[in-house]
């Protein structure tokens, strides 16, 4: 090894090699392949591609003598990885696009608009369905886009001299968030 690069990732080699056994020690019997997501009228399936350890190291193109020194002075005193180190790439399709990102355990088991299981998620699917559906008598909500009584919606005007000119916008909204309104525009 004579370069900084080839140094580099030979202790990066090794660091990999420390993360995919912890990997397989926290999931034996393999991480999920997929968790799912509650959006407005539909229930999204994001693939899990992959569970690796973030924050620590990353591949570098020109790694200086510090670089190679951290990592080596980490591999020969390994601080234990915990589970909430590990995060999972994940990627999932909208329209022709393919979205990709990296999400962990906890983020998914702490959102209530996320699972590993589908099944769990109906009763808030059909709660949004409800509560976003227009029916006849119904307006949709300027902010929030809820469905609400057009007897109970609120008038509100939104100043914003910029965007409106002095006359403002006037909108409707579901109880209070008028103000709501207000405060997105102002810069």
């Amino acid at each position: 090894m004579r370069t900084n690069k080839e140094k580099y990732d030979f202790y990066m080699r090794q660091f990999d090699a420390l993360v995919s056994e912890f990997v397989i020690k926290q999931y034996p019997h393999g991480f999920p392949d997929k968790f799912f997501e509650v959006l407005k009228f539909d229930i999204r399936e994001c693939s899990i591609l992959g569970a690796r350890v973030y924050g620590y190291f990353y591949d570098l193109e020109k790694p200086k003598r510090t670089d190679i020194e951290k990592i080596k002075k980490f591999l020969k005193g390994h601080v234990e990885f915990s589970r909430s180190d590990i995060r999972f790439d994940y990627q999932y399709h909208y329209g022709d696009y393919s979205i990709s990102g990296t999400i962990s355990e906890s983020q998914i088991d702490n959102d209530k608009r996320k699972s590993f299981c589908r099944e769990e998620l109906i009763p808030l699917l059909e709660r949004n369905i409800e509560k976003y559906t227009i029916k006849e008598g119904d307006i949709k909500c300027d902010y929030c886009g809820a469905a609400v009584k057009e007897t109970e919606a609120e008038t509100y005007t939104v100043v914003n001299h910029k965007m409106y000119g002095a006359r403002g916008k006037t909108g409707r909204y579901c109880s209070g968030h008028g103000v709501y309104d207000q405060m997105a525009h102002e810069g």
